[in-house]
Protein backbone atom coordinates (compact mmCIF):
# COMPACT_ATOMS: atom_id res chain seq x y z
CA UNK A 1 0.00 0.00 0.00
CA UNK A 2 3.03 2.76 0.57
CA UNK A 3 4.65 1.58 -2.55
CA UNK A 4 2.27 3.56 -5.04
CA UNK A 5 2.36 7.21 -2.53
CA UNK A 6 6.24 6.69 -2.61
CA UNK A 7 6.52 5.96 -6.02
CA UNK A 8 3.98 8.79 -6.53
CA UNK A 9 5.87 11.08 -4.63
CA UNK A 10 8.94 10.38 -5.96
CA UNK A 11 7.43 11.08 -10.03
CA UNK A 12 6.27 14.43 -8.72
CA UNK A 13 9.80 14.96 -6.85
CA UNK A 14 11.20 14.28 -10.59
CA UNK A 15 9.18 16.57 -12.67
CA UNK A 16 9.65 19.11 -9.99
CA UNK A 17 13.17 18.80 -10.34
CA UNK A 18 13.05 18.56 -14.23
CA UNK A 19 10.83 21.37 -14.56
CA UNK A 20 12.90 23.48 -12.27
CA UNK A 21 9.87 24.77 -10.22
CA UNK A 22 10.35 24.91 -7.00
CA UNK A 23 7.39 22.58 -4.13
CA UNK A 24 5.81 26.47 -4.37
CA UNK A 25 5.46 26.80 -7.71
CA UNK A 26 3.93 23.51 -8.11
CA UNK A 27 1.72 23.76 -5.02
CA UNK A 28 0.58 26.79 -7.17
CA UNK A 29 0.25 24.72 -10.73
CA UNK A 30 -1.61 22.12 -9.06
CA UNK A 31 -3.99 24.71 -7.39
CA UNK A 32 -4.53 26.38 -10.59
CA UNK A 33 -5.21 23.32 -12.73
CA UNK A 34 -7.71 22.14 -9.43
CA UNK A 35 -9.51 25.79 -9.67
CA UNK A 36 -9.47 25.26 -13.73
CA UNK A 37 -11.10 21.74 -14.05
CA UNK A 38 -13.53 22.96 -11.41
CA UNK A 39 -14.63 26.32 -13.07
CA UNK A 40 -17.53 24.40 -15.39
CA UNK A 41 -19.22 22.82 -12.08
CA UNK A 42 -18.76 26.37 -10.69
CA UNK A 43 -20.45 28.04 -13.56
CA UNK A 44 -23.28 25.49 -13.62
CA UNK A 45 -23.73 26.03 -10.06
CA UNK A 46 -24.07 30.03 -10.58
CA UNK A 47 -26.68 29.03 -13.53
CA UNK A 48 -28.57 26.89 -11.16
CA UNK A 49 -32.30 28.08 -11.95
CA UNK A 50 -32.84 28.24 -8.37
CA UNK A 51 -30.23 30.28 -7.36
CA UNK A 52 -31.15 32.60 -10.07
CA UNK A 53 -34.48 32.95 -8.87
CA UNK A 54 -33.58 33.70 -5.62
CA UNK A 55 -31.25 36.37 -7.02
CA UNK A 56 -34.06 38.03 -8.90
CA UNK A 57 -36.61 37.70 -5.85
CA UNK A 58 -33.99 39.40 -3.66
CA UNK A 59 -33.10 42.05 -6.46
CA UNK A 60 -36.52 42.65 -6.68
CA UNK A 61 -37.09 43.44 -3.09
CA UNK A 62 -35.09 47.21 -4.06
CA UNK A 63 -33.24 46.78 -0.37
CA UNK A 64 -31.83 50.18 0.20
CA UNK A 65 -27.82 50.03 0.53
CA UNK A 66 -28.23 52.03 3.79
CA UNK A 67 -30.73 48.96 5.13
CA UNK A 68 -28.39 47.01 3.75
CA UNK A 69 -25.65 48.65 5.88
CA UNK A 70 -27.47 48.68 9.39
CA UNK A 71 -28.18 44.76 8.76
CA UNK A 72 -24.58 44.18 8.24
CA UNK A 73 -23.79 46.28 11.33
CA UNK A 74 -26.07 43.99 13.32
CA UNK A 75 -24.53 40.73 11.68
CA UNK A 76 -21.25 41.59 12.53
CA UNK A 77 -21.99 42.56 16.24
CA UNK A 78 -24.16 39.58 16.45
CA UNK A 79 -27.89 41.04 17.19
CA UNK A 80 -29.51 39.54 14.41
CA UNK A 81 -29.69 36.12 15.64
CA UNK A 82 -33.22 35.56 14.39
CA UNK A 83 -32.41 36.57 11.08
CA UNK A 84 -28.75 35.07 10.78
CA UNK A 85 -30.61 31.87 11.47
CA UNK A 86 -33.47 32.20 9.00
CA UNK A 87 -30.44 32.59 6.27
CA UNK A 88 -28.42 29.76 7.34
CA UNK A 89 -31.23 27.83 7.20
CA UNK A 90 -32.85 29.43 3.80
CA UNK A 91 -33.53 26.96 0.69
CA UNK A 92 -30.20 28.62 -1.17
CA UNK A 93 -28.33 27.99 1.96
CA UNK A 94 -29.40 24.62 2.19
CA UNK A 95 -28.34 24.17 -1.30
CA UNK A 96 -24.75 25.60 -0.32
CA UNK A 97 -24.63 23.37 2.50
CA UNK A 98 -24.87 20.54 0.76
CA UNK A 99 -22.86 21.10 -1.97
CA UNK A 100 -19.75 21.97 0.66
CA UNK A 101 -20.36 19.33 3.15
CA UNK A 102 -20.06 16.61 -0.01
CA UNK A 103 -16.73 17.93 -0.57
CA UNK A 104 -15.45 19.22 2.44
CA UNK A 105 -11.97 18.77 1.48
CA UNK A 106 -12.62 20.78 -1.45
CA UNK A 107 -14.64 23.49 -0.50
CA UNK A 108 -14.17 25.73 2.41
CA UNK A 109 -17.11 28.39 1.89
CA UNK A 110 -19.51 29.12 -0.65
CA UNK A 111 -21.93 31.73 -1.16
CA UNK A 112 -24.60 34.18 -3.06
CA UNK A 113 -25.05 37.53 -3.38
CA UNK A 114 -27.71 40.01 -4.54
CA UNK A 115 -26.47 42.46 -7.34
CA UNK A 116 -25.76 45.19 -4.19
CA UNK A 117 -23.48 42.20 -2.54
CA UNK A 118 -26.09 41.54 0.17
CA UNK A 119 -25.98 37.82 1.13
CA UNK A 120 -28.87 35.48 -0.36
CA UNK A 121 -27.72 32.36 1.05
CA UNK A 122 -24.34 30.45 2.46
CA UNK A 123 -22.49 27.75 4.16
CA UNK A 124 -20.89 28.63 6.60
CA UNK A 125 -22.21 31.64 7.52
CA UNK A 126 -19.81 35.13 6.40
CA UNK A 127 -18.30 36.93 8.96
CA UNK A 128 -20.68 39.97 7.03
CA UNK A 129 -23.66 40.35 5.67
CA UNK A 130 -22.68 43.22 3.04
CA UNK A 131 -19.70 41.63 0.14
CA UNK A 132 -20.43 44.97 -1.68
CA UNK A 133 -17.11 46.44 -0.63
CA UNK A 134 -14.81 43.38 -1.32
CA UNK A 135 -13.12 42.74 -4.27
CA UNK A 136 -14.29 39.27 -4.66
CA UNK A 137 -17.61 40.70 -5.08
CA UNK A 138 -16.67 44.13 -6.42
CA UNK A 139 -14.41 42.46 -9.57
CA UNK A 140 -16.94 39.72 -10.21
CA UNK A 141 -19.79 41.84 -10.58
CA UNK A 142 -17.76 44.08 -12.53
CA UNK A 143 -20.14 46.90 -12.46
CA UNK A 144 -23.19 44.91 -14.15
CA UNK A 145 -21.00 43.08 -16.97
CA UNK A 146 -19.41 40.00 -14.85
CA UNK A 147 -16.47 38.17 -14.71
CA UNK A 148 -14.12 35.64 -13.18
CA UNK A 149 -12.10 36.48 -10.37
CA UNK A 150 -9.78 34.35 -8.77
CA UNK A 151 -8.07 35.91 -5.43
CA UNK A 152 -4.54 35.45 -4.06
CA UNK A 153 -5.12 32.26 -0.97
CA UNK A 154 -5.74 33.53 1.81
CA UNK A 155 -7.12 32.46 5.56
CA UNK A 156 -10.77 33.39 5.59
CA UNK A 157 -11.78 33.81 9.17
CA UNK A 158 -15.63 32.73 8.29
CA UNK A 159 -14.63 29.35 7.02
CA UNK A 160 -11.57 28.99 9.25
CA UNK A 161 -9.43 27.24 6.54
CA UNK A 162 -6.74 28.47 3.97
CA UNK A 163 -8.50 29.10 0.82
CA UNK A 164 -8.52 30.93 -2.89
CA UNK A 165 -12.15 32.47 -3.38
CA UNK A 166 -13.56 32.46 -6.66
CA UNK A 167 -15.93 34.33 -7.64
CA UNK A 168 -18.45 33.99 -10.50
CA UNK A 169 -21.21 36.37 -11.89
CA UNK A 170 -24.84 34.80 -12.23
CA UNK A 171 -26.14 35.81 -15.36
CA UNK A 172 -29.75 36.41 -15.87
CA UNK A 173 -31.13 37.28 -19.53
CA UNK A 174 -27.40 38.46 -20.42
CA UNK A 175 -27.40 40.38 -17.17
CA UNK A 176 -25.18 39.98 -13.86
CA UNK A 177 -27.82 40.05 -11.39
CA UNK A 178 -25.37 38.67 -8.70
CA UNK A 179 -22.43 36.89 -7.81
CA UNK A 180 -21.20 33.54 -6.20
CA UNK A 181 -18.46 32.78 -4.28
CA UNK A 182 -16.58 29.63 -3.62
CA UNK A 183 -13.37 29.12 -1.07
CA UNK A 184 -11.41 26.54 -2.91
CA UNK A 185 -9.26 24.87 -0.18
CA UNK A 186 -5.69 25.37 -0.65
CA UNK A 187 -3.67 22.17 -1.70
CA UNK A 188 -0.33 21.71 0.62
Amino acid sequence: MKKPRVFAGAIFAILVLATGLSAEGADEQAMNALIESKLPILYNLASHPIITMAVKQRNAENISLDTIRLIDRNWTSGAQDGFIMEMENNFISRLLRKKVQANRLLYAQMFVCDRQGAVVGMYPRTSDYWQGDNDRFVSAFNSGLGRLYIASARYDESSQALSIQVSLPIIDEDQTIGVLVVGIRQIK
